[in-house]
């Protein structure tokens, strides 16, 4: 996984008659065309991202730059079909435990005047079920941003290519640095330059075609310079 270094700037090359990509650009166009029959909603951010570097009409390109790489890491999860709960179900969750809670409070006779005092009654009991319920369907249907980023991770990579749990958590982290930089850039948190925004492009790029098209890592040393990588400060 440590064989892509980030290239040099390179003659750029016309796609779709505007865009131009490099090669490592287009490279990764290609491998995320294999990859999923959905690919072209996250290639169509990342085409408009680069766009917007290229255009470089003002000081608002970098952050609409900043904004499509931001949904285009956002939206991989769903491409690679990283199981998630829709909004509807999750406000049908919702709207069931709002209902119950209601129920409780009307019925239990253990709330009065504001508070909750003596012992469960069975109108409190199966709010406290259905609290239970709630909390372990999100468990298993909302998974946590950094849960849902090892589930892409795994799915990005060829079949039979796990990566040892102390890979994978380096990586979640790296993933998640990447997506705060463009999420701080995107609402004029952070006021980076165009150059920033494309090195860390280029980063991006690079973490995913490390995925995509991995270099086997057989030997510890390796691993454990990988690790030592992704703690460095950036």
């Amino acid at each position: 996984m440590t064989g892509i270094p980030p290239q040099p700037p390179a003659p750029p090359t016309i796609l779709d008659g505007a865009v131009r990509f490099s090669d490592q650009g287009l490279t990764l166009v290609d491998e995320l065309t294999r990859k999923s029959p959905d690919s072209h909603r996250a290639i169509g951010m990342y085409a408009e991202g680069v766009r917007a570097l290229q255009r470089d009409d003002g000081p608002e390109s970098v952050h609409v730059a900043a904004y499509e790489f931001r949904e285009l890491m956002s939206i991989l999860p769903a491409i690679l079909n990283v199981p998630r709960a829709s909004h509807e179900q999750l406000n049908g969750q919702a709207n069931a435990l709002g209902e119950a809670w209601r129920h409780a409070r009307t019925n239990s006779v253990c709330y009065r005047t504001g508070d909750w005092t003596g012992s469960i009654d069975p109108a409190l009991l199966a709010f406290l079920v259905r609290c239970g319920a709630f909390f372990l369907w999100m468990e298993q249907n909302v998974p946590t941003r950094r849960a849902e980023t090892a589930q892409m991770l795994t799915r990005l990579n060829p079949p039979g290519s796990p990566m040892p749990p102390s890979v994978m958590d380096v990586r979640t982290s790296k993933w998640a640095e990447m997506l705060r930089f463009f999420n701080g850039v995107t609402h004029h948190a952070d006021s980076a330059t165009r150059q920033r925004v494309e090195e860390e492009l280029g980063r991006l790029e690079v973490f995913l075609l490390e995925h995509l098209v991995p270099t086997p890592i057989d030997d510890e040393s390796d691993i454990d310079q990988l690790i030592s990588d992704g703690e460095a400060p950036a």
